[in-house]
């Protein structure tokens, strides 16, 4: 197998794509425009999460906005990547 197959991660086992047969595969593959768009707009989300909570100066310890800045980042991303895959562009059909 070569560098850049699309691998599928089926039921615990690993193996290159098409040689399981008759069973699903739990990963689909999707295109680089598609991974370069979820790229940008996550890292304005990012950013824009970063500076709003450094902007409203929630508390004045450094380690507590760090800690909010995190909490709030793992909701925010959770949220983004369930948006992002009801979104069918750039996907590759196999």
């Amino acid at each position: 197998m070569k560098i850049g197959d699309l691998v599928e991660f089926t039921y615990g086992r690993v193996a290159p794509a098409g040689q399981i047969e008759g069973k699903r595969s739990t990963q689909a593959m999707e295109s680089k425009a598609r991974s370069l768009i979820k790229t940008i707009l996550w890292r304005i989300i990012a950013t824009a999460n970063s500076f709003i909570i450094l902007a409203a100066a929630m508390t004045d310890s450094p380690l507590k906005n760090a800690l909010v800045m995190n909490a709030s980042g793992f909701i925010i991303y959770f949220m983004y990547e369930r948006l992002c895959n009801k979104v069918t562009w750039g996907r590759k059909k196999k």
